[in-house]
């Protein structure tokens, strides 16, 4: 069974664990998701881009992965995004769109590979 198939799934809580490999694809059709709890794992990989159609998702916490590549500026379409905790992973980019829209209130990324300055646009993010 893929878990694209879970439309009413709400929350998933699998922190602690041994999974691995990517993220499932298939993610985003989980449409009801408001909770995607998968910290301290194995997982590896780059988020998926269909995250975004995730609206409903309230905390997005995948910390202590080795999660890589780019934070994808979509995670900034997720309006009701409350908690954004990514850190302890290998994440070297952050898009500038990213800091543009997004909505989180609460913004972990420490303990990843990105450089550069802080962004000016963080200042967009009014709710944090």
């Amino acid at each position: 069974m893929s878990i694209s198939k879970l439309k009413r799934l709400k929350v998933i809580r699998a922190g602690r664990n041994s999974l691995s490999g990517p993220i499932p694809t298939g993610i985003g059709e989980c449409q009801s998701l408001e909770v995607l709890g998968l910290s301290q794992n194995q997982l590896e990989g780059s988020l998926p881009r269909d995250l975004h159609k995730l609206q409903n998702l309230t905390d997005l916490i995948l910390w202590q992965n080795h999660l890589s590549g780019l934070i994808p500026p979509e995670i900034g379409n997720i309006s009701r995004l409350q908690l954004l905790a990514l850190h302890v992973n290998s994440f070297r980019e952050c898009s500038q769109r990213t800091w543009e829209v997004i909505a989180a209130k609460t913004i972990v990324i420490y303990t990843n590979q990105l450089n550069g300055s802080i962004p000016s646009e963080l200042g967009n993010c009014t709710m944090l």
